[in-house]
């Protein structure tokens, strides 16, 4: 969906000021898109939708890069008051408008509240039957080495999109058009989906923006650098605990898993992407990740159900009983790893530090060959604003942690899926790719007259090896480049409609992207919402 971090000014009501009668922002919800086929089916469906549908129930699920409305829902779960799942987006409403329901607001803290009320007012915008949103965005380059909160990819890109939610189906049509781009596709539907829920089961098809981890300017496995990959996808909708004994000790949890379609122009044309991801919360402080997605089938490659459950098995490499010395029959290439999180909660400030491993393959049936990121971050309320700072480093190096192992030219790579680990010339993990080391101190700042800022410095070792460049596959950046960056994100609600975000940023040494030079710009966004 649509990514928006506002909320009206002039239509607020009880439940949206802070404690001392200020009105306080919250904003509206988001929207999302896939292909040709999926835009007419997804039409017939929403007329459909128009005349049967009458009651309303909330939109399944808060947006990936939503940052406001993250931040919020972190001051909770880490105060101790939100139990559920909070490193798997899209996150699911359902557990949360439970949690929230719980809550008594007389006994929260001023930090608590505004939180909660915010949470509360975005609930609100969630169950609408029927919304719009629009959004276009100037810039003078492309985007590159994104974070949680990103929401473009090109120089001159808009979208608008229509959301319905009945009581069980949501439809989510969206339409955009880039300029220039840099894969030729100017006509896209990326975000576009229909989602039924079944049970506890949230079913649905479409190209939907994923983040899988803790932190917030990476995840290793599965970001949203790289456009959204159209395909089928079953996430549960309320992450209850298990009521038997023997399970309940895992807590609340979460399970999504899909299947999607890569893109034709690549090395192995049509190859498939398969995810997972598990999280627990055994603890209300300690949150528990564990994910695997894997490249399979293709042209030219098997893909029938023996050569996936092989790959389930995770008995795809050569080497491997069935699997031929000539990798014929290899099923595929993964990933896996886990991810940590544990917060704290301590005289006024929340926070949490932590952490993600992922192995680019297998040995013994663990994960091996890592690349890993690890993090802290602290939250409080000063002077009526809400700041959250966080320190982050990554480094997508095989064993970057041991001189003597490391191999450089291996994470996201693959000799049969020689594109990599990549959709349309963009990373599926790490924003910054293979062979990269990197450091980031960010704030977020929340202003009670709803304006907010977000700042960040960075220092980054792009393709440290000043290798794997050759064609398909490799390095998206290079040269080998030592650089810092510079960046501001300042958002500001013009009424209750309209939202500018407007952002600026400077790297030293100027980077090279897909061939394409980068050092200093910014672009304008103006997001519109009905």
């Amino acid at each position: 969906m649509l990514a928006t971090r506002y909320a009206p000014s002039s239509n607020l009501d009880i439940h949206a000021t802070r404690p001392d009668g200020v009105p306080r922002i919250a904003p509206p919800l988001t929207a999302t898109a896939s292909t040709i086929r999926l835009t007419l089916m997804l039409s017939l469906i929403i007329l459909g939708s128009l005349i049967i549908y009458s009651h309303a129930n909330a939109a399944p699920w808060i947006d990936t890069g939503d940052q406001q409305t993250r931040h919020h829902l972190q001051v909770l779960s880490d105060s101790g008051l939100l139990n559920t799942p909070i490193t798997s987006w899209p996150l699911m409403w359902r557990h949360v408008k439970q949690a929230l329901d719980e809550i008594e607001p007389q006994r929260l803290t001023p930090d608590q509240i505004w939180s909660y009320q915010y949470l509360r007012h975005k609930l609100r915008r969630a169950m609408q039957p029927v919304h719009v949103e629009q959004r276009a965005s100037l810039g003078n380059s492309v985007a590159a080495v994104g974070d949680f909160a990103s929401n473009r990819r090109e120089r001159y890109e808009s979208e608008i999109g229509i959301n319905i939610t009945t009581q069980k189906t949501t439809i989510n049509l969206q339409a955009g058009y880039a300029h220039e781009p840099m894969d030729d596709d100017s006509l896209r539907l990326d975000g576009s989906h229909l989602s039924h829920l079944l049970g506890n089961w949230a079913l649905g098809i479409g190209a939907v923006d994923r983040w899988w981890g803790p932190g917030w300017d990476s995840s290793l496995i599965l970001s949203h650098e790289a456009r959204p990959i159209p395909g089928i996808f079953i996430q549960r909708n309320s992450s209850h605990a298990f009521e038997s004994p023997w399970l309940s000790w895992l807590g609340p949890w979460q399970l999504v898993t899909f299947m999607s379609q890569l893109e034709s122009e690549r090395a192995v044309a049509d190859a498939r992407l398969w995810g997972m991801r598990l999280n627990i919360r055994p603890l209300r402080s300690l949150e528990i990740g564990f994910s695997r997605t894997a490249m399979w089938g293709g042209k030219g490659r098997p893909e029938d159900l023996d050569t996936f459950l092989n790959l389930l098995l995770g008995k795809d490499n050569r080497g491997d009983s069935g699997i031929n010395d000539d990798a014929s029959n290899e099923p595929g290439n993964q990933l896996a790893g886990i991810d940590m999180r544990w917060s704290y909660n301590f005289s006024g400030y929340t926070g949490a530090v932590y952490g993600q491993l992922i192995g680019e393959d297998e040995a013994g049936g663990m994960p091996s060959r890592h690349i890993g990121m690890a993090g802290a971050e602290i939250q409080t309320l000063w002077k009526e604003t809400q700041i959250r700072f966080s320190l982050e480093t990554q480094n997508t190096t095989v064993y970057f942690y041991d001189s003597d192992k490391i191999m450089p030219d291996t994470a996201y790579e693959h000799a049969i899926y020689r594109s990599g680990y990549r959709y349309h010339d963009r990373p599926i993990g790490s924003s910054t790719d293979n062979d990269t080391e990197a450091y980031i101190m960010r704030s977020q700042i929340y202003f009670p007259d709803g304006n907010h800022l977000s700042l960040s410095l960075g220092k980054f070792r792009f393709n440290r090896d000043d290798g794997n460049s050759s064609s398909p596959g490799g390095s998206l950046f290079g040269p080998k480049t030592v650089t810092e960056r510079i960046q501001a994100s300042y958002f500001k609600p013009l009424n209750a409609a309209l939202m500018l975000e407007a952002s600026i940023f400077h790297y030293t040494t100027p980077i090279f992207f897909s061939e394409r030079k980068i050092d200093s710009g910014g672009h304008l966004t103006l997001h519109v919402a009905w």
